[in-house]
């Protein structure tokens, strides 16, 4: 996501957008990027939205 990351350094560390910091920061979530050409990672993220908010 092009407006959350400032900077993508190697492996899955992110320099984040100052604003999207306090977003996650206020509503108490851990970012969680995937890699940009890992395209499988992106299924098994989604599969651990779909559990969460189940059990909510």
């Amino acid at each position: 996501m092009k407006t959350a990351v400032d900077r993508i350094g190697t492996g899955k560390a992110r320099q984040v957008n100052a604003r999207f910091a306090a977003m996650a920061s206020h509503y108490m979530f851990e970012t969680n990027f995937c890699n940009p050409a890992s395209g499988w990672e992106k299924g098994r993220v989604k599969k651990n939205v779909q559990d969460a908010r189940r059990r909510l």
